[in-house]
């Protein structure tokens, strides 16, 4: 049973390593945002916020933020008010994939949740954008017990 295991791990392998890049099929990596950012792809990866499976969720948001595609992040704002942590949390980290002045106020908000998971990935996405906006909330955050 192990020498099975052994050998579909090296087929995977293999077959992974015999994929082309996909992105080497573009010209630049704008012209793969542009094909799979579009308007249509987000709204398709939007559709799955609503799934009941919080795993769905957090890998739709997660998408959103790498989408690149500035109508995805009023789906992730949607996705910072769920009811999962997880999926929170990765709203966060998705919104600080854009920038501050459209979805940073998303990552300040989160900042207030009252999980530590979702508190800690805001700091992080705080970090990623350089939010000057969220000192006083970061403040407060160490402040308080």
């Amino acid at each position: 049973m192990r020498q099975w295991t052994i050998i579909f791990a090296i087929i995977a392998t293999t077959a992974a390593w015999a994929e082309p890049p996909v992105l080497s099929s573009w010209r630049t990596e704008d012209d793969f945002y542009a094909r799979f950012g579009s308007n249509r792809n987000v709204e398709l990866v939007a559709a799955l916020l609503a799934d009941k499976d919080f795993a769905i969720r957090e890998n739709a948001v997660m998408d959103l933020g790498d989408m690149g595609n500035f109508t995805a992040i009023e789906h992730i704002r949607k996705a910072a008010g769920d009811e999962n942590t997880i999926v929170r949390a990765a709203a966060a980290l998705a919104a600080s994939k854009y920038p501050a002045d459209r979805a940073g106020d998303i990552v300040t908000s989160l900042l207030a949740d009252p999980d530590m998971t979702v508190t800690l990935a805001a700091l992080r996405g705080v970090r990623m954008l350089t939010l000057e906006s969220a000192t006083a909330d970061v403040a407060k955050l160490v402040a308080s017990d």
